[in-house]
């Protein structure tokens, strides 16, 4: 099942292996794509490197290595940004 974070990213719930709690990853998420559309972002690379969620089980959850490889190329995509000349 896929479910939508944001207009542009969606993850897959898990229930029964662990996964991240759905509302912290919905309210990031929304954070990176203002942060990676915005001329004066809130976030930075930097805030992406470090950032954690609370792992849940048995009820829904999102699937962790899809999260971990969304905030990868998000954070990759902001260092590009702010290491422009």
């Amino acid at each position: 099942m896929r479910t939508q974070a944001t207009a542009e990213t969606t993850f897959h719930q898990t229930r029964f292996r662990a996964g991240y709690a759905t509302d912290e990853v919905d309210l990031f998420v929304e954070a990176v794509e203002d942060a990676l559309h915005s001329h004066r972002p809130r976030l930075g690379a930097v805030d992406l490197a470090y950032q954690r969620f609370t792992p849940v089980r048995l009820k829904p959850g999102y699937r962790m290595d899809e999260v971990d490889d969304y905030l990868t190329e998000a954070k990759h995509l902001l260092d590009e940004r702010e290491n422009r000349p």
